[in-house]
């Protein structure tokens, strides 16, 4: 998607754009802090704000329509420049970058921004995929699906080497994302029909070091399943060499076969789409890689904005109907996937029977996070919460051994007696209950002032009487109970509790005031 520009022989490229588009006043790029531009139009002003990253970075270009201004401007540095629009004729933006040593700017921002005049004035056109791709991404995604322990041990390594002492998800993502961007050649040779294969699987790609989208996303997905991130690959079209880089209204519906794919990983509860091709400015041809220079890392955590400006998502690859939740709970499931919370072995079977160990390594991952600590480790650290001898005779080999002991230690669960957890059982509502409770005093939140009165209390134990009229009167901000009942006026204590029941307490009792 790169465009190079000459100073001397520019040309002003306007789309054009079908009557009654939808427009807005704002459009960001991506969301990475130090590296995004917003355009924003107020009245008859557009501005263009921001920073691009962008290695030995000396000068911007931003124009609009045929105006055009020249910045100073290094990597990562602030720039503000505002435009007076006039006419009702689209303007098209754009951004280039100029590294120094380099005599000719590069495009950053092609064809993809334009300003249109409509009845309510001047507005920033909006690409008419957007509620197309979101609705796609509405599909239910587990995290958990896109983990894989079966990495190749060449390109772990090289994962690694990559990353070398960096521990923030975020920006060990972005690590691995430049190395794919700048390190691979894009086959040309390929895709003009000269060979008939080119690498793919993630080895072979870093092996050659060239290939096409694909096995871009391959290695880069691999890179980061290696660091224990979940990472997919999204199918769809994208308005690259050959288009004019905008996805109009009129094509989008023509638009059905898949002839792009881009990645997005799981990072600080949120999926994080790149393209790793589109911001790769090498190219392989006749069999030599000749290296290009980069104009930034647009295509990283791009907005779904942006990205639908040039990219239409056709599938993703969804989660199973027996692991995806049940419609009503669909909401607040996705709340606490979002606010990392659930841990990946719970991303599944949400209708099913949770288990004595999975409800405490749930818990007991709600407390770290609405607790402020970073880990477990620090949240026991701080409690002084120690383990010299084993606890249970039945945990010792559990993978959440130390979330059962940290809870059994805070008085929130108790074992069956004689040092047995039972840690494969599944647990009762009022189970639940009396345990969500000695968690919300653990947090020093004290009951409610309006506890529900249930017409099928007489069927709970006496020692499960408390904890349901205690759960049932805390509130999270939307007014729902942090346990409610299973109708109008009945709890049914005895009923089995579910891992979807589970999280949606633990959202809402980590939002309930203390």
């Amino acid at each position: 998607m790169k465009r190079l520009f000459c100073i001397v022989a520019a040309v002003c490229m306007l789309l054009s754009f079908a009557a009654g588009i939808q427009a807005e006043s704002t459009l960001t790029t991506t969301h990475l802090p130090d590296s995004s531009l917003t355009f924003s139009v107020d009245g008859s002003s557009l501005t263009v704000s921001g920073a691009i990253l962008c290695d030995r970075l000396e000068k911007i270009m931003v124009s609009a329509g045929e105006e055009e201004r020249f910045l100073t401007a290094g990597s990562g540095k602030q720039i503000c420049e505002t435009f007076t629009l006039s006419g009702t004729d689209p303007v098209s933006v754009r951004v280039y970058t100029k590294k120094a040593g380099e005599e000719l700017y590069w495009s950053y921002i092609w064809q993809t921004v334009s300003v249109t005049y409509t009845d309510a004035g001047y507005r920033l056109v909006t690409a008419p995929v957007y509620a197309h791709n979101t609705a796609v991404l509405e599909s239910w995604i587990n995290p958990a699906d896109h983990l894989s322990t079966e990495t190749d041990p060449a390109v772990a390594a090289k994962a690694a080497e990559i990353l070398g002492g960096e521990t923030d998800p975020y920006r060990k993502l972005l690590a691995l994302y430049r190395w794919t961007a700048e390190n691979l050649y894009y086959d040309n040779d390929y895709t003009a029909g000269r060979t008939q294969t080119t690498p793919l699987a993630p080895a072979d790609v870093l092996a050659a070091g060239h290939t096409v989208c694909e096995g871009y996303v391959n290695l880069l997905r691999a890179f980061c399943q290696s660091q224990g991130i979940p990472c997919m690959a999204v199918s769809g079209y994208g308005a690259g060499t050959g288009t004019d880089g905008f996805i109009s209204a009129e094509d989008s519906v023509l638009l059905t076969e898949s002839n792009h794919t881009h990645a997005a990983a799981w990072v600080n509860g949120r999926w994080i789409h790149m393209d790793p091709t589109w911001d790769s400015p090498n190219r392989y041809e006749n069999g030599v890689k000749n290296r290009g220079i980069s104009s930034g890392y647009m295509y990283f955590d791009t907005t779904l904005d942006y990205l639908s400006m040039n990219h239409k998502i056709l599938t993703v690859p969804a989660a199973a109907a027996e692991n995806t939740p049940s419609t009503w709970a669909v909401p607040e499931v996705r709340a606490a996937l979002e606010a990392d919370i659930v841990p990946y072995p719970l991303q599944k079977k949400y209708t099913a029977a949770i288990s004595r160990a999975d409800f405490c390594q749930l818990l007991m991952t709600m407390l770290v996070k609405r607790m402020g600590y970073t880990s477990l480790d620090a949240l026991t650290a701080d409690r002084g919460l120690t383990f010299p001898e084993p606890v249970f005779s039945d945990t010792q080999e559990l993978s959440n051994r130390q979330a059962i002991e940290a809870a059994n230690a805070l008085g929130i669960v108790n074992g069956r007696g004689n040092g047995i957890f039972d840690p494969a059982s599944g647990i009762t509502r009022q189970e639940a209950a009396a345990m969500l409770m000695r968690a919300a005093k653990v947090l020093d939140i004290p009951m409610g002032g309006s506890p529900r009165s249930f017409a099928d209390m007489t069927e709970a134990d006496e020692w499960a009487a408390i904890g349901i009229l205690y759960v049932s009167s805390l509130q999270n901000p939307a007014g729902q109970a942090v346990m409610g009942g299973t109708g109008e006026t009945t709890f049914s204590p005895k009923n089995t509790y579910t891992t979807e029941q589970a999280i949606l307490t633990m959202i809402r009792l980590m939002t309930v005031s203390s």
